[in-house]
């Protein structure tokens, strides 16, 4: 195995140069699967026996895995092909081939262990064959069985399993290799005609729309569309948040923002001015179709994370020591003293609206209402 790495560093600056001269083949009277295999001239073994043509190849199945020295995943595979090789005996016929010549190959057999090991015989300076299955990258494996092109493959599909498949029922049914591909990059992906798994946007302020949150499903129900619109950052995480759990008031006191640049994120009128302005500086316009059956807690969980990532930002609800108030069972003055009022949630809802007071933790097991406009202070409610 040493041999091999060492050799792989030899060579790899050769790699460019020669994966270059090899791949610039035309792409004329070329095969793919399901076309006849011409009775062409097959080459000459690297132990210099010629092949002859095509038509005079006994077994049913011939396997062209085209390869170089300068390969290693070709080269790793050897092994596994020739363990194939032995398995199915004169059923299959598994070559080698390669554009190096003999004194290539030879040098190799010596340098490398894999290649000394391999029972295999390689096709050398082959120059026919790459131009019946002209490709980029190699390894390149073609299959042929009763004369017909049956597939085009990575190598990791040559196998016992794959092997015994196609000599059973003709046929593969893996990826097929193709190294001349012709998509259009610069277009995209929901301008195309394939089933999305889902689609994400991000923006800025739109100016002709409102600030608006909302979720729209397709008459079919197949797909599903979460949008947030001009809305600040701050705001839009705690919409999917507040999906997923139930959040107290989210006052500026339960906001901490770890950031150099602060006034992204959320507004705040001592500091940024006016707000409308701010809004059009700073506001998101999101949306996020989902065309798999999610349930609203893993699609909220999706958006927090796609907006994570295109933000580079971390969030998270979490615990923090911070000064607050806390609402606890106390001895009242009567027990009807607490009959009439404000309900405790409406109560701690109504001070926390005001910045003065810090945040209000509610830990009281009593129900009775708490009559505030009867008392001047908070003091006064402590008795």
């Amino acid at each position: 195995m040493k041999k091999l790495i060492k050799n792989m560093c030899v060579i790899a600056l050769l790699l460019h140069t020669i994966h270059t001269a090899y791949c610039s083949t035309s792409q004329t009277d070329t095969l793919t699967t399901g076309m006849k295999m011409p009775n062409v001239d097959m080459g000459t073994l690297e132990n210099g026996v010629p092949l002859g043509k095509f038509s005079q190849q006994a077994a049913r199945l011939v396997i062209l895995d085209f390869m170089n020295s300068s390969c290693s995943s070709c080269i790793a595979a050897l092994p596994r092909l020739s363990k194939v090789a032995k398995k199915f005996g004169k059923d299959i016929q598994i070559y080698p081939v390669t554009y190096e010549d003999r004194g290539r190959m030879a040098k190799m057999r010596k340098l490398n262990d894999i290649i000394a090991a391999t029972d295999l015989n390689f096709i050398v300076e082959d120059k026919n064959l790459k131009t019946l299955f002209p490709h980029q990258t190699v390894s390149h494996v073609v299959w042929i069985l009763d004369g017909l092109v049956k597939g085009i493959t990575h190598v990791e599909y040559l196998d016992e399993k794959m092997v015994n498949t196609m000599l059973k029922e003709g046929r593969l049914d893996v990826p097929q290799k193709n190294d001349f591909k012709t998509f259009d990059y610069s277009k995209s992906l929901k301008d195309m005609h394939y089933p999305l798994r889902s689609y994400a946007a991000l923006t800025g302020y739109i100016p002709d729309a409102d600030t608006k949150f909302g979720t729209d499903i397709s008459s079919d129900s197949s797909i599903i569309r979460e949008y947030m619109i001009n809305v600040p950052i701050i705001s839009a995480y705690m919409h999917a948040y507040g999906k997923i759990t139930r959040l107290p008031y989210m006052k500026a006191d339960r906001i901490i923002i770890e950031s150099a640049h602060p006034e992204k994120y959320s507004y705040a009128s001592d500091r940024d001015g006016y707000e409308e302005d701010w809004l059009l500086k700073n506001a998101i316009s999101y949306e996020f179709e989902f065309t798999e059956r999610n349930s609203k807690d893993k699609r909220m969980r999706s958006i927090i994370q796609d907006l994570d990532n295109r933000l580079h930002v971390k969030t998270s609800i979490e615990k923090r020591m911070i000064d607050c108030w806390v609402i606890i069972d106390g001895k009242g003055k009567s027990k009807n003293m607490h009959e009439v009022g404000q309900s405790k949630r409406d109560f701690v809802f109504m001070a926390e609206l005001n910045r003065v007071y810090p945040v209000i933790m509610d830990e009281s097991t009593l129900e009775n209402k708490i009559p505030a406009r009867s008392h001047k202070s908070f003091d006064e409610l402590r008795s």
